[in-house]
């Protein structure tokens, strides 16, 4: 039996709270994270390795701005959760060597993280509480641009800063260092750095686009 409006919005609100605490648990395990690299990793020192502003640590953001948020905004968000968010979470459980490489409270906090993510993506793409049009998938688009921006400029920012012989990475667009993505890296040595970064921001786009499409099909948007 289809739903009225009254009973469609109340299960809209109730995921938006749900997605709100999930951003509440996800911001409680960083700030542990934070606080275990400090002061019992790095003998207090901060390492701006994990400075908290990746493609997936955004989501941790938008799911406690979500109840805050006017309705375009997000719209938006909510498309983010899934446009992007979604195939970053994926691939990094598929591709876990970063998060292999890290000390045993570090790993298990890295794999749940990314199991948290797929959750509010899925929950996101089931509910169908997305914009399916592709002038959303296009708003959430620049949303990742000014992203990567204010990553690129962290990154030079936080440069040098922090525990030695580290550097940030975030977005995987530092300036500094050669990108440690598989395909990018080799782009990067046969072509060069800028064109390595363009492409990559490119394939991010892409893939969100493809989850878009996916997100279309499945709610058989025309």
């Amino acid at each position: 039996m289809p739903m009225n409006g009254i009973d469609l919005e109340l299960k809209q609100a109730k995921t938006i709270r749900l997605l709100f605490w999930a951003g509440v648990g996800l911001l409680v395990s960083e700030i542990w994270k934070q606080g275990y690299l400090f002061f019992f990793v790095n003998d207090r020192q901060f390492d701006t390795w994990f400075f908290p502003f990746q493609l997936c640590s955004v989501p941790m953001y938008l799911c406690l701005l979500l109840p805050f948020l006017g309705e375009k905004a997000r719209q938006t968000a909510l498309n983010f959760l899934w446009d992007f968010s979604f195939f970053g979470a994926l691939l990094a459980l598929l591709y876990p060597e970063d998060i292999l490489s890290r000390p045993l409270p570090l790993m298990l906090h890295g794999f749940l993280w990314h199991i948290v993510l797929l959750a509010v993506s899925l929950t996101v793409f089931f509910t169908g509480m997305a914009d399916r049009t592709w002038s959303a998938y296009f708003r959430a688009g620049v949303w990742l641009l000014v992203f990567c921006g204010i990553a690129t400029v962290l990154n030079v920012l936080l440069e040098g800063k922090g525990l030695p012989a580290t550097y940030p990475d975030l977005f995987y667009l530092t300036p500094y260092h050669q990108t440690m993505q598989p395909v990018a890296h080799g782009i990067e040595l046969s072509f060069g750095r800028p064109l390595a970064r363009f492409l990559y921001v490119a394939a991010l786009l892409l893939l969100g686009a493809l989850d878009h499409a996916l997100y279309r099909l499945r709610h058989r948007a025309v």
